[in-house]
C-alpha cells in the first residue's frame, strides 16, 4: 500500500448510506479514528491520532471535529538571522451540521465565537475531512490475498486476515486487519457501502500493516506500524450539548425558510 494513496484516503470525503435506517441512538455516538505513523529528522516513530465525534439524530448529522491552532514566535539568532520557535498548541473543535439530502449545512469554529456560518455539503464533504475507504477497500481485493475469516460466537463481529502479494518498496504494507460489526448497522455513516452490502455489516475496521524490517538503515522502518481507520459507538458524556445544537439547527432551519 503506497504512502501516496494513503494520504489520498485521508483526503477523500463522507460517504453517508442511502439505505433507509432506525436511528434512535440520542445518548450514543459514532467515534471515527485515523490514526497514520509519522517520523521525525531522527527517525523516532510517533503517531499522529484525529477522532471525530458523528451524531446521528434521524436524518441530521452533527460532527465535532478536532483542529490546532499553532503560535508561533519570530526571533533573530546569534547570527542575524531569524528562527522560528514553536510556542504552543492550543486545541479546539469545530461543528458541522446538515441534514441528509439538503444543498447546505452549517459550519461554526469553537475558537471564534458562537456564530454559525452556512456552508455547501458538497463542499465540507470534499474538505478532506472525513473518511471514505471505497478505493482502499477495493485496492484490498485487488492486490492481496485473503488468509483467513472468522465470526464472533454471536455472529456480529466478521475478521478476515488479507496479505500483500508483493512489496516492492517499504511505502507498501505487509498485511491488512478488516473487521466488520453488525452493531453498527443502526447508523447511516459508512466507510463504504460497497462492503456494507456485501456483508450486510458496517465496516468498521481496517488496519495496514507494515512488519518491522530490522536490517534497514532507516531507523523507523526498524520498527512495527500501522495504518487505522476505525469506527466505533461511544456514549456521549454531554447529550445535552447536541441536543441543543439540534435545536439551533430547527432555529437556523425555520429562519432559512423564512427569508
Amino acid at each position: 500500500m503506497t504512502m501516496k494513496l494513503c494520504i489520498s484516503l485521508f483526503l477523500f470525503s463522507v460517504c453517508i448510506s442511502c439505505k433507509a435506517q432506525i436511528n434512535n441512538n440520542s445518548g450514543n455516538a459514532l467515534q471515527l479514528t485515523m490514526v497514520m505513523p509519522l517520523h521525525d529528522n531522527d527517525n523516532n516513530v510517533f503517531d499522529f491520532k484525529r477522532e471525530i465525534i458523528l451524531v446521528e439524530r434521524g436524518s441530521l448529522f452533527i460532527f465535532k471535529i478536532p483542529t490546532y491552532h499553532q503560535t508561533i514566535r519570530n526571533a533573530s539568532n546569534d547570527y542575524g538571522e531569524y528562527d522560528s520557535e514553536l510556542v504552543r498548541v492550543d486545541s479546539f473543535y469545530y461543528y458541522v451540521m446538515y441534514k441528509q439530502g439538503q444543498r447546505f449545512g452549517y459550519f461554526r469554529d469553537s475558537a471564534k465565537g458562537i456564530n454559525w456560518t452556512k456552508i455547501p455539503v458538497d463542499s465540507f464533504r470534499l474538505s478532506a475531512t472525513i473518511y471514505s475507504l471505497d478505493t482502499l477497500v477495493d485496492y484490498i481485493g485487488k492486490k492481496s490475498t485473503l488468509v483467513s475469516s472468522s465470526r464472533s460466537d454471536n455472529g456480529n463481529l466478521y475478521t478476515e486476515k488479507y496479505a500483500s502479494r508483493s512489496k516492492p518498496d517499504s511505502t507498501y504494507n505487509d498485511s491488512t486487519l478488516v473487521i466488520y460489526n453488525r452493531d453498527l448497522n443502526k447508523y447511516k455513516f459508512s466507510f463504504s457501502r460497497q462492503a456494507d452490502q456485501k456483508h450486510e455489516m458496517k465496516l468498521a475496521h481496517v488496519e495496514l500493516i507494515y512488519n518491522p524490517n530490522h536490517t534497514a538503515e532507516t531507523g523507523y522502518l526498524r520498527s512495527r506500524r500501522s495504518i487505522l481507520f476505525k469506527m466505533h459507538e461511544v456514549t456521549l458524556p454531554n447529550p445535552e450539548f447536541f441536543g441543543e445544537l439540534e435545536s439551533i439547527y430547527r432555529q437556523l432551519e425555520t429562519t432559512e425558510n423564512l427569508q
